[in-house]
């Protein structure tokens, strides 16, 4: 029986939707997106702040709701940087899942500053996940994205 494959995803302006929808389209996977119940904003500015007064406070965004992993044993997790890191949704989402046992692979857009600690904090709030190396684009990609993204999936036998 072939593993079960989930894309799970959080993107706020469809650049990480893109990149998820794509990999689903690529592996078969099933495909579920995570929403925060109180909406972020959309300026720039006003999402900074929110997002820094909200870590200040250790405070994660409520989620609307969360797939049923228990069927899956391939999770792409897909997110954009926030802060250098992942975004607090997808951070309350992986928080909130047992990863024991399970093969994530993650994938993260970002506009300026690359991975960041995204490899870290995500070890340590999945521990027990065979981690796969990440697959990282700027904004929504180019014209090469799609090869590359064949070339992740290939090179990590996903």
């Amino acid at each position: 029986m072939p593993d079960k494959k989930i894309v799970v995803y959080y993107s706020l302006s469809s650049n990480t939707k893109k990149l998820a929808e794509a990999i689903s389209e690529k592996t078969g996977a099933s495909i579920f997106e995570i929403e925060t119940v109180e909406a972020y904003p959309t300026e720039q500015q006003a999402l900074i702040a929110a997002v820094r007064e909200a870590k200040e406070a250790g405070k994660l965004p409520e989620l609307k709701a969360m797939p049923d992993l228990s069927e899956y044993d391939q999770i792409f997790i897909g997110s954009p940087n926030w802060g250098s890191t992942i975004a607090p949704a997808m951070e309350a989402f992986i928080r909130a899942n047992d990863f024991s046992g399970k093969s994530i692979a993650p994938f993260l857009t970002y506009g300026g500053g690359g991975l960041g600690k995204s490899e870290a904090d995500l070890a340590e709030w999945a521990k027990g996940a065979d981690i796969k190396p990440f697959f990282s684009v700027s904004g929504a990609g180019d014209e090469s994205t799609s090869a590359n993204v064949d070339k992740w999936l290939s090179d990590n036998s996903l």
